[in-house]
């Protein structure tokens, strides 16, 4: 849209100029390598972070030097490539003044007319001060640690670390110095493929989300919202940031506001059907008395059968009646585990 502007105006310079300031002064290290390792690009901020004044400093420089382990970057290279790409990707740098740096890049593969990766782009952040926030948070009494419970899990489920609200929960034996507790103990027995699928896609996904019942510390079962992201190690390796929070009474409320949905259709629908019915109820009715009032005596075969037709027209009148003015019903199991209403409990 920016372009355009510039563009319409014929000041397409004067875009480039204010497109790499803007750039530049972005609060994230943003840079493009090829996979060879050389560094085509990159702003300000990328440079600050490694310690240098100019982010033209950094040109042509050979990023593989800056990994304290060359087989690092191949790591974080194969990662890319296996999957497009990285997500908060944790590695360690060497800055200018030989200190490390611990940093976390999210990156993706570039690829060219066909179809071969011929650059990464990425920003990068240090996560000292992330790290610092999130501490300050997980241990803090905010609005965040009352709803949130937050756990640090490996991949198989096992429990390293805990908030506040997770052991308010859960109850305190989630933090057992003397065992590690895995959050399977904590999932109904027929939800434990769920918990499984939602923490084995995070390494695939690196984020998901889904709804998973869960055991609070009384044994009452919860419907959790739980959230899992992937945090990757030095290593390579990763570990599961896991936040959930009790959305039970959020999809009772949303359950009962469905129910009340599909009975105001069921009641909508019934009075459609009792008004179609009792029309030709009404002349069937009038036919039948017509025709007993024609009767004689000696017609009391024919009139036995009308009486039998004017019971069953009854029935009719009063199916009508309890399903226009129904309030409240109850299913039953009918052929082939399909369920109908059961009209002698319909009130």
């Amino acid at each position: 849209m920016f372009q355009r502007e510039f563009e319409d105006t014929g000041n397409i310079k004067d875009f480039a100029v204010w497109a790499a300031d803007f750039i530049d002064n972005l609060p994230v290290g943003m840079y493009r390598t090829t996979l060879e390792g050389e560094l085509i690009f990159c702003n300000w901020a990328f440079a600050r972070l490694l310690g240098y004044d100019e982010a033209h400093s950094l040109q042509d420089f050979q990023v593989g030097e800056l990994f304290p382990r060359k087989a690092e970057r191949g790591d974080f290279i194969r990662h890319v490539l296996d999957k497009g790409k990285a997500q908060h990707y944790r590695m360690q740098l060497l800055q200018k003044n030989g200190e490390l740096l611990t940093c976390s890049t999210t990156a993706r593969a570039v690829l060219n007319d066909d179809g071969q990766v011929t650059y990464i782009d990425g920003v990068m952040v240090s996560v000292e001060e992330t790290d610092k926030a999130q501490a300050a948070v997980m241990g803090s009494s905010s609005t965040y640690d009352r709803i949130f419970a937050y756990m640090r899990l490996d991949p198989d489920g096992t429990i390293e670390n805990t908030n506040e609200r997770a052991v308010s929960f859960f109850g305190s034996s989630i933090q057992s110095d003397s065992e590690a507790q895995s959050l399977y103990s904590f999932v109904v027995t027929d939800h434990r493929d769920k918990l499984s699928g939602l923490l084995d896609s995070v390494g695939k996904q690196e984020h998901t989300l889904d709804v998973v019942p869960l055991m609070d510390e009384k044994g009452t079962m919860r419907q959790m919202e739980c959230q899992a992201s992937a945090v990757y190690l030095l290593n390579g390796e990763y570990k599961i940031d896991f936040l959930c929070r009790d959305v039970s009474r959020t999809l009772e409320s949303l359950r009962k506001s469905q129910a009340e949905e599909r009975f105001q259709g069921v009641q909508e629908m019934a009075g459609g059907i009792a008004h179609n019915m009792n029309q030709p109820l009404t002349i069937m009715n009038n036919l039948v008395s017509d025709l007993t009032s024609t009767l004689s005596s000696e017609d009391s075969d024919v009139q036995e059968k009308l009486d039998r037709i004017q019971n069953q027209l009854h029935k009719l009148n009063s199916i009508a009646e309890k399903i226009r003015s129904v309030k409240q019903y109850k299913s039953i199991h009918y052929l082939l585990g399909e369920k109908i209403i059961d009209l002698d409990q319909m009130s």
